[in-house]
């Protein structure tokens, strides 16, 4: 498991604790589950996106990082629109 798993893991752990203690309802619980999948799901795809780049391309190549670097951008743009919306 990669370490970026690992940290948002622990971190809807911490969340799922925060919503039970603080008695969440029905809808703030759909809509957390809806967005910690959405991260998990951008997470899994930028890592078999880079997988894939780096087994085409085991060398440095700048088209290899770009689309590296993109992938990256829309998980990253995924994970604020959840912070954002928690």
């Amino acid at each position: 498991m990669q370490r970026n798993i690992k940290i948002y893991f622990g971190i809807t752990i911490l969340f799922v604790i925060f919503n039970i203690l603080n008695k969440s309802s029905k809808m703030e619980w759909l809509i957390f589950t809806i967005l910690c999948f959405a991260v998990y799901a951008a997470e899994t795809m930028n890592t078999a996106i880079e997988n894939i780049v780096d087994k085409l391309e085991p060398k440095e190549n700048v088209y290899a990082k770009n689309a590296k670097d993109l992938i990256e951008d829309k998980y990253e743009y995924v994970l604020l629109k959840r912070h954002i919306n928690d």
